[in-house]
C-alpha cells in the first residue's frame, strides 16, 4: 500500500500531495513487455517507447516497477516531485532501461531519486524501538521551499492502493 505525503510550507503556506511507494499497480512483480501492451508501455516516457518495443522484438524483456512512486529532488532549486521508479529487466534481471528522473521543470537541472532507508535492521521485539515513518524520513530530504525558501514540514495525510 502507497502513502500520500503532504508537505508544506510554514512560511508561504504552499502545499504538495505526492503519493509514494506501491500499489496494486506497481511493486515488484515484474510483467513480461510484449510489442503490443500499451498498459506496460504507458510508464515507459514517450521518447523511449520504439526503443523499448524493438528490444522486445528480439528478447524476451519485463517491465519491473520496483519501488512504486518515489520523490524526486533538484538540488540547485530545491523543486521536488513523485515519479514512477521502473526498469526494464532481461530474464537474468540484467537492467537494459531504467526510467529516470525528469529535468527539473524550474531550472532543467536533473533530479533525483531520494532513497529513503528501509527498517530492516530495526529490532521488533524491542519495546523501545522505533520504526521511523515516511513522512519522518522525507522531512530530512525536504527542508527548503522551492517557492520561497522556507522551511518545509512533512505529514502522511492517507495511503492508496
Amino acid at each position: 500500500m502507497g502513502t500520500m505525503i503532504e508537505i508544506h510550507c510554514k512560511k508561504c503556506n504552499k502545499r504538495w500531495v505526492h503519493d509514494i511507494g506501491v500499489g496494486f499497480t506497481t511493486g515488484t512483480d515484474s510483467r513480461q513487455i510484449m510489442l503490443d501492451d500499451k498498459e506496460l508501455l504507458k510508464y515507459i516516457p514517450a521518447p523511449d517507447r520504439t526503443k523499448i518495443i524493438e528490444m522486445a522484438k528480439s528478447k524476451t524483456i519485463f517491465l519491473d516497477l520496483y519501488a512504486g512512486n518515489m520523490m524526486c529532488k533538484c538540488d540547485k532549486c530545491n523543486t521536488f516531485n513523485s515519479r514512477l521508479a521502473a526498469k526494464v529487466v532481461d530474464k537474468n534481471d540484467n537492467v537494459l532501461y531504467e526510467v529516470l528522473p525528469q529535468k527539473c521543470p524550474k531550472c532543467h537541472q536533473l533530479m533525483h531519486y531520494i532513497r529513503l532507508e528501509n527498517d530492516e535492521d530495526v529490532d521488533l521485539d524491542d519495546e523501545n524501538a522505533y520504526i521511523e515513518s515516511e513522512s519522518d524520513k522525507l522531512a530530512k530530504q525536504f527542508t527548503i521551499c522551492p517557492e520561497c525558501g522556507g522551511g518545509l514540514e512533512c505529514h502522511e495525510v492517507g495511503c492508496w492502493d
